[in-house]
């Protein structure tokens, strides 16, 4: 936009009429008009404080949302020093601004259809001045195996992920302290017309790769790393375990 207006100005200093032609007048006015709208934002932090908190959907399962919701919080911490308090979503009072996880009741409210956001797909969208992370978050038990195993989706940390990415400028570049980019910002601002829904084209994607996440659980930067790029882990319709699965899914 800098460069069409300094075209324009070009242009009509070129000019040997004082007076604008009416294609150059409509020219800057749209400009002028469209500008306001493109930058409208809503400000998270800001000088060091921020009015907004973390709220978890309480229907949930927990331990899965609330890893979405710290590391969430540590990123935004680690970017601006400020850390924003993480509370159920029954605790957040009336009228303040929250980042909202997970298939949340405010969600329904402001109208978001959250029943339609299934396994690892999201919708994050900014109503109001409220920012909506939504995502399912439940765990499943698969028993036909050698042994029974835990799968399911973590929704509300792949939309975390996104959102980092999208508005914050985070990289999930490798695994590892030094491997996730977190730029230092003395202000973190949301695009206010934010609205977006993903959903993975393969249900499933198998290899040592995919399961980078169950084997290293225990950091949540290497989760988030693996999330942010669709490492989900084992599949939730069929036990496998690398080529050893032959024996599971061929029948006698």
């Amino acid at each position: 936009m800098r460069a069409a207006l300094t075209g324009l100005r070009r242009a009509y200093r070129e000019r040997p009429s004082r007076s604008l032609p009416p294609l150059l007048s409509t020219a800057l006015l749209s400009l002028a008009t469209v500008a306001p709208t493109c930058a409208r934002e809503i400000e998270i932090v800001a000088d060091g404080r921020s009015r907004y908190v973390i709220a978890v959907a309480e229907e949930a399962e927990s331990r899965r949302i609330g890893r979405a919701a710290e590391f969430l919080q540590k990123t935004i911490h680690r970017a601006t020093g400020v850390r924003l308090p993480v509370v159920a979503e029954s605790a957040v009072a009336q009228g303040a601004p929250a980042i909202y996880l997970g298939r949340s009741k405010a969600a329904r409210r402001a109208g978001i259809d959250v029943e339609g956001v299934k396994g690892w797909s999201y919708l994050n969208r900014v109503v109001g001045r409220d920012v909506f992370l939504v995502g399912e978050d439940r765990k499943t038990r698969i028993a036909p195996g050698p042994r029974p195993r835990t799968a399911g989706v973590y929704g509300s940390f792949k939309a975390v992920t996104a959102f980092l990415d999208d508005q914050m400028g985070v990289r999930f570049l490798m695994p590892g302290e030094y491997g996730t980019h977190v730029p230092k910002l003395s202000r973190f601002a949301v695009d206010a017309s934010m609205d977006v829904t993903w959903s993975p084209i393969f249900k499933y994607v198998g290899g040592r790769m995919a399961n980078y996440y169950r084997r290293h659980e225990k950091s949540l930067g290497d989760t988030a790393f693996g999330f942010a790029n669709h490492m989900f882990g084992g599949s939730e319709f069929l036990y496998d375990y690398g080529g050893h699965s032959y024996y599971q899914a061929v029948p006698e």
